[in-house]
């Protein structure tokens, strides 16, 4: 990966993330192998049932908590539903068994490999559809070295996450017709394109009108009793716990242009490790966006 490169390394220079530039000094990168299969038993213009599953290794070898934190400190840059806030809830600590990607040396990376299992499904009727999502992730990581650095965690960590929306189309499009499969849209399967707008703005109509409903929890919490950890380390990994509530209104005035206003409320929210203060708050956030695409 050209992006998983050594910042913190001593002495190397201000290229950022660069592998080419600033690389793990004497390691060398992970490598990943991702797969996704999709069916749609039923599809027509106004129905639509799919199905899909989805799988992803990693074997990080001397990646960092720092170069791959998407992986080895997942939370760390996630937000709460909103991406125009420069803040995020969660976080574990590095999973990498290291205090931080700095004090990281070549082979001290406890984490052996990492498995990513997602399932998803869709149905559309009309202008109504459902859509929901599973994700499992496993990491597997030594329990010597786990030892040696006398880190958090065991030797088998698991996270999970889902969320599940509902979508009604007041002006009666519907997403059905905009799913893409073989042989017409090949390059993108078992996704969906824009709506078909009925009655845009550009032909004097009033675009298509969209309300919404999502449910969504991420667990980043898990315990660990396989290694016996130093005292005062603690046996599980804490990265938090969140659920959150979402209602939006989304106007389509022309193929291309959205207008969204979405409401979030954080029902549960469990602190991560390093930020008990924030145990049990319920955020709140307004956000409206303007968009176009082509």
């Amino acid at each position: 990966s050209v992006e998983d490169g050594n910042p913190s390394a001593v002495g190397a220079p201000a290229a950022g993330s660069s592998s080419l530039l600033n690389p793990v000094p004497g390691g060398h990168q992970y490598w990943e192998a991702a797969g996704r299969l999709t069916y749609a038993p039923i599809l027509t213009e106004e129905s639509l049932l799919h199905f899909g599953g989805s799988v992803r290794y990693q074997d990080p070898n001397d990646a960092t908590a720092a170069n791959d934190d998407r992986v080895l400190q997942p939370g760390s840059t996630l937000k709460t539903e909103a991406n125009i806030l420069g803040t995020n809830l969660l976080g574990t600590q590095p999973l990498t068994c290291a205090a931080s990607a700095a004090t990281q040396l070549v082979g001290e990376n406890c984490v052996k490999d990492f498995w990513d299992f997602g399932a998803e499904a869709v149905a559309a009727y009309g202008p109504f559809s459902v859509q929901a999502e599973y994700l499992a992730t496993h990491y597997d990581r030594s329990a010597a070295l786990i030892e040696e650095l006398k880190a958090p965690g065991g030797t088998s960590v698991n996270f999970s996450g889902y969320y599940v929306y509902a979508t009604w189309y007041l002006t009666g499009e519907s997403r059905a017709q905009s799913y893409r499969t073989y042989p017409g849209t090949y390059n993108f399967p078992g996704t969906f394109d824009q709506i078909n707008i009925i009655n845009p703005v550009s032909a004097g109509g009033y675009g298509a009108w969209e309300a919404a409903a999502r449910l969504s929890e991420i667990n980043l919490n898990s315990g660990g009793y396989l290694v016996t950890q130093a005292a005062g380390v603690p046996s599980n990994i804490q990265g938090g716990r969140e659920t959150d509530l979402t209602f939006g209104l989304n106007w389509y005035p022309d193929r291309g242009i959205r207008f969204m206003a979405n409401w979030v409320n954080v029902l549960q929210l469990a602190a991560p490790w390093n930020r008990p203060n924030i145990n049990g708050i319920h955020p709140q956030i307004f956000e409206m966006r303007a968009q176009v695409n082509w």
